[in-house]
């Protein structure tokens, strides 16, 4: 037995003022004239007997009556749950999980109606004299404040099925914040999903209650549009497109000759019937190909419920007009470069020298090859790495004449591996990555017996672990790699293209190995995003940075939305900061014209719909020892009583008010008709 005002105990110590007026009993005596006084002494021992009886029985009862009054006002209880009770007062936090995995359904309906039911029940019984808060995934400023319990339930008629999805710990970190280290009642509602509930990553906060609330989901079969991707970043028109997906069984039964829909520009373009297996993912493609320049659209879709915001997925691609290059040379380069370029019109190819290049020019170039330059300036050395970290496309020859020392300078600030001394071995080159990205789908059919570049000398250049090789001669030197440096990457030769240090320019791999550079160089960097990610997406060649703003629109949700502008030396990106919250194509607009579209999807976290049940739930708390975390498994019918029980335990105050009653009617049928025959 445990009680909930346990001060109030210290009132039995008023059990002293009965026991101090039995002791000392100041009542008259009466005197009692006898005319014959032989059985004097005979009545004075049953008198003093009675007396002695009904004075112990008064004391007994009056004892009796102010324990009960006492243990009454403590408001015992016998504890259901093992929750120890805080000294909260009363104040409590109510998070209701109201992501896209309540769209599942059991015996009972739905479970974001279960949830909804159950908050509004959880609110009827908690203390009105006080302010409580209601959180949900959304996280709003406004949840940060506390309100009675009347104003609690208009905020949840309103809350609604969010794109946003909170794990555990958040939760807590959230809740706590708004009480700001006072103690309080946590009770979270919620089909506590495995993928998002991990009891590990908590802070166990010993100041708070907290009771899990479980809606169990009715099944766990899912399928879903998992993801979707292009393996060739560069997009040509009229060349044939390949949009590679995976669909996503989590359920436990396999799915046979699911339909697969692929919409390109609000049309049905293609479908695939496909078969996944239980508890396992399924990969395949859809080809097509496009006749138009420009933005383009589109959406990968299957049928499947009762959770359905996982059945779509969309991407944009872009096809450029032009990919722009631009040649930063010095004298007695090689003019094969130039020669290259100008065979094929796709390519807007440009040069300068070094001493007479505007830097301001270097943001609007796709690709800036550095051809053999002895010497990089301060200025040039800082404007080339804020040019990579933007996002920006760079290949590096070293000069054929110096130590490439200056050009050490550049690769130190771009964290990549320095080049050494001059090595003038004659070796063929031996290897070529064909799985790598530049030359993917340049050649076809085996490679055997191909004759391939031979270098007569170059930089010492070995193989990193940070760079992708992609020409490795027989020595393990590396003529050719790229470097990822944050948004952008980096090409670097560890030769000149003077035919002093190899062939390589005068080979059939050089054309395709420039133009592949080239064609990467004009990739579409976000051709999908996940909602509630703060993404910063570059905007590709904005041309008017005077204006800067932007609508990021949707006719169909009639979303009009200006994001924060972020400029950058490689032109303009926006931040949309959860600012959308529904899955589409949104178009970006600056001044009506159409700057790029964006492909926002749902994060897939919650496709997986395993989730622990009360048992479960207990058994988690039970090994990692949350002795203040407790479980509370009801429907919606019995919720208020199980509530009550559980927070209250079995109350016993009311018997004790009934004893205490019970030994004060004792005390006055004593005192009222048990009297000695003589006092």
């Amino acid at each position: 037995m445990k009680f909930l005002y346990p001060q109030f105990l210290y009132a039995l110590f008023t059990l002293i003022i009965p026991i101090i007026i039995h002791l000392f009993n100041f009542q008259r005596h009466k005197k009692v004239y006898f005319s014959n006084v032989s059985f004097l002494k005979e009545v004075k021992q049953s008198t003093q007997a009675k007396s002695n009886i009904k004075h112990l029985l008064i004391l007994i009862s009056r004892m009796l009556a102010i324990t009960a009054l006492v243990l009454a006002f403590a408001q015992p209880f016998f504890p259901v749950g093992k929750k120890a009770k805080n000294e909260s007062n009363g104040t409590s936090s109510i998070f209701i999980d109201n992501s896209f995995s309540s769209e599942n359904s059991n015996s009972e309906g739905t479970l974001s109606d279960i949830q909804r039911e159950i908050a509004f029940q959880l609110l009827d019984e908690l203390p009105k004299h006080v302010n409580h808060q209601l959180l949900s995934n959304k996280f709003e400023g406004s949840q940060q404040h506390l309100f009675p319990v009347t104003e609690l339930n208009k905020h949840l008629e309103k809350v609604m099925l969010s794109a946003n999805s909170q794990p555990l710990a958040n939760i807590i970190k959230r809740q706590s914040s708004a009480f700001k280290g006072q103690p309080y009642s946590s009770y979270i509602i919620s089909d506590f999903q495995k993928t998002q509930f991990n009891f590990e990553a908590i802070e166990n906060d010993t100041l708070v209650n907290y009771t899990l609330i479980p809606i169990s989901p009715g099944a766990i079969e899912n399928l879903s549009v998992d993801s979707v991707w292009f393996v060739n970043p560069v997009h040509r028109i009229n060349q044939e497109e390949e949009v590679h997906l995976r669909i996503k069984n989590t359920g436990t039964e396999d799915k046979e000759s699911v339909q697969v829909n692929l919409q390109l520009d609000g049309v049905q373009k293609a479908f695939v019937n496909i078969s996944v297996p239980a508890k396992s993912d399924f990969d395949t493609l859809i080809r097509f190909n496009t006749k138009s320049t420009g933005w383009h659209t589109g959406k990968i879709s299957i049928t499947d419920y009762p959770v359905v915001y996982d059945n779509e997925h969309y991407f944009t691609f872009h096809i450029r007009e032009h990919i722009q290059v631009l040649e930063i040379y010095s004298d007695g380069r090689s003019s094969k470069i130039e020669k290259a370029f100008s065979f094929e019109p796709y390519f807007q190819y440009s040069k300068s020298r070094f001493d007479q290049l505007d830097l301001n020019q270097l943001k609007n170039q796709d690709l800036i090859i550095v051809n053999e330059l002895a010497n990089y300036s301060t200025g040039l050395i800082a404007t080339l790495t804020q040019y990579v970290n933007d996002g920006g496309h760079l290949t590096l020859i070293p000069s054929s004449d110096t130590p490439p020392k200056s050009l050490n300078d550049l690769l130190g600030n771009l964290q990549i591996k320095k080049l050494g001394n001059l090595q003038e071995d004659t070796l063929r080159i031996k290897k070529i990555n064909l799985g790598a990205l530049l030359y993917r789908k340049v050649f076809s059919g085996k490679m055997e017996n191909i004759n391939l570049p031979t270098v007569y000398k170059n930089w010492d250049s070995r193989i990193n672990s940070s760079s992708t090789p992609y020409l490795i001669t027989a020595n393990n030197q590396v003529i050719l790699s790229e470097w990822k440096n944050l948004k952008g990457c980096v090409y670097l030769f560890s030769i000149s293209l003077n035919e002093e240090f190899s062939n390589f320019s005068l080979h059939s791999i050089f054309l395709p190995t420039f133009y592949q550079m080239g064609f990467n160089s004009g990739v579409n960097t976000y051709s999908s995003l996940k909602i509630g990610e703060n993404e910063i997406i570059p905007l590709l060649h904005t041309q008017n940075t005077n204006e800067l703003i932007f609508h990021v629109q949707n006719d169909k949700f009639k979303t009009d939305l200006i994001p924060e502008v972020i400029p950058t030396s490689n032109g303009i990106s926006i931040a949309l900061h959860n600012g959308i919250q529904k899955a589409g194509n949104y178009n970006v607009t600056q001044n009506n014209e159409l700057i790029a579209v964006l492909a926002l999807n749902y994060d897939r976290i919650e496709s997986s719909l395993e989730a622990y049940s009360a048992i479960d739930l207990q058994q988690k708390i039970d090994d990692l020892g949350l002795t203040n975390f407790q479980v509370l498994n009801s429907d919606i019918n019995a919720f208020s009583t199980d509530f009550k029980q559980n927070e209250k335990g079995i109350e016993l105050w009311r018997w004790f008010i009934l004893f205490g009653l019970l030994f004060l009617a004792i005390e006055i049928v004593l005192i009222r008709y048990f009297k000695p025959s003589v006092l």
